[in-house]
């Protein structure tokens, strides 16, 4: 059990497969700002960064899912993503701006409408015709 809740064989693999990918990542950081900074980075170190980032999202993920269902929704929207991030000023800046930089490459892609078919009384035993 995490937290309570029982996780199936399925969920606890891909959990797992998701904190080694993870502590990869931040292992990989890690490494990039020790060699940029001429710092080192213990084993035990990066696992505890691993394991607070992890703690941090799944934290997050609860509090999403948990806007999305408040709002009688099944999806997580962007506005429940930036009510996540309220407390943290420069993080809901950044959200913000990639929302916007979102919005405004998915409407240069947009197709045009289509053009509405018109109808056309031809007589008044109610023919039409389409043009």
């Amino acid at each position: 059990t995490k937290n309570g809740h029982k996780m199936d064989d399925e969920t606890l693999a891909q959990s797992q497969r998701f904190k080694a990918a993870l502590h990869y990542a931040v292992g990989e950081i890690c490494r990039e700002i020790g060699e940029t900074e001429e710092l080192s980075f213990s084993r035990e170190v990066v696992a505890a960064i691993s394991e607070t980032v992890y703690n941090f999202a799944e934290m997050h993920a609860r509090d999403l899912e948990a806007f999305a269902l408040h709002g009688k929704r099944k999806v997580i929207t962007a506005e429940d993503v930036k009510l996540c991030c309220r407390r943290n000023a420069n993080l809901l800046q950044l959200v913000n701006g990639w929302h916007e930089n979102l919005k405004s490459k998915k409407a240069a892609v947009q197709k045009p409408p289509k053009k509405k078919t018109k109808v056309k009384t031809v007589d008044s035993d109610s023919d039409l015709e389409l043009l």
